[in-house]
């Protein structure tokens, strides 16, 4: 805890408030608003660490929206200034403990049981990967530090059960890691699972660093930070591309939520190519095969309507993310065009 607060604080101290405003990794937040999530979390994980100290009851959910509202209605600066000072504040709490009360502590929390150690690495799962979130920001090449991969990569099995998206059809896939080297097994049905294992032939496999690994699971290894990797029956492009247009179809059309991301893929191939093939063939009539590329990229577009990463805040246009999705409006006026030319054709007579 001590070397990433150290590490947080010499990336964060020299930034002046527009560096602060800067978008973050998290698409959604700020430098300064990952900052805040940090402080508000400093001041969570310290009340916590009282409960855990007195053997009282840990704060519930309903302790926490006054405390993030509290970090939230602060200034880009004051952010970031009073989360290094009360993160400080939370990590020299840990380090005067003396044997007796690090013994001593037991909590349940987020369904777990807890000790000292638990807790502790609980907070730096958090801390290191959001203060990633903001290094990267800076720095693309920025990587999470190595000293919390070391001590995260053998808890990630927790994390992954509860934020690992189930999957309709059973996954399995062999992971091998390097930096520390480990052995794992992901496998995903209703649940998730990753557990350690013994080399398995039988199974896609993946080779990736640990550093990496931990990323994943925390949902920050995007194409365009993901490091060498090697697979052999996987491809984690295609299975990114997959999760990341179902995901969105999904969010905008609800009732595509159980197909499966690659079925999905595929059934989105397979309409592309229908269409495709019913606007050459001469033996489809031009009303058919408008009306079918109207519905076609009216979809699309509603898709793009309804999901706000693809549009800039409080814009129609299109952010860096929706630009393809938008140049579909251009198709939207070929079907509109077939369509109203069939019609007008049948009106005359021709």
């Amino acid at each position: 805890m001590r070397h990433s607060h150290d590490a947080l604080r010499a990336t964060v101290e020299p930034l002046d408030e527009a560096r602060l405003r800067q978008q973050s990794y998290a698409s959604d937040w700020s430098v300064a608003q990952v900052l805040s999530h940090l402080g508000s979390g400093a001041e969570i994980f310290g009340l916590f660490l009282d409960a855990g100290l007195s053997g009282a009851e840990p704060p519930g959910g309903d302790a926490f929206p006054p405390i993030w509202q509290a970090w939230n209605e602060r200034s880009p600066q004051a952010q970031a200034t009073d989360a290094l000072a009360t993160d400080e504040i939370l990590v020299k709490r840990l380090e005067s403990l003396n044997a007796d009360e690090r013994d001593r502590i037991r909590l349940h929390l987020f369904g777990t049981d807890l000790d000292l150690n638990g807790l502790a690495r609980m907070r730096l799962g958090e801390h290191a990967v959001h203060s990633w979130d903001v290094a990267v920001a800076l720095d693309p090449a920025a990587t999470v530090a190595p000293a919390a991969v070391g001590l995260l990569i053998d808890a990630l099995g927790s994390i992954a059960a509860r934020s690992g998206k189930p999957s309709k059809r059973p996954l399995a896939v062999r992971v091998t890691t390097s930096d520390p080297a480990r052995e794992f097994i992901i496998e995903a049905t209703d649940t998730v699972r990753l557990e350690p294992a013994e080399p398995d032939g039988s199974v896609p496999h993946l080779r990736l660093p640990s550093e990496a690994l931990v990323r994943l699971v925390y949902g920050r290894l995007d194409p365009a930070h993901t490091p060498l990797v090697e697979s052999s029956e996987l491809d984690l492009d295609e299975v990114r591309r997959a999760e990341a247009l179902h995901r969105m179809a999904a969010n905008a059309f609800p009732i595509l939520t159980n197909i499966p991301p690659a079925r999905f893929l595929r059934m989105l191939a397979g309409s592309e190519i229908a269409i495709g093939s019913a606007l050459i063939a001469p033996v489809v009539p031009g009303l058919l095969a408008g009306a079918a590329l109207t519905g076609f990229s009216g979809a699309l577009l509603a898709m793009y309507g309804r999901t706000p990463a693809l549009r800039r805040p409080g814009s129609i246009w299109p952010s860096q993310a929706g630009t393809a999705v938008s140049k579909d409006v251009w198709m939207l006026g070929i079907g509109l065009g077939l369509v109203t030319g069939a019609l007008n054709d049948r009106r005359n007579g021709s």
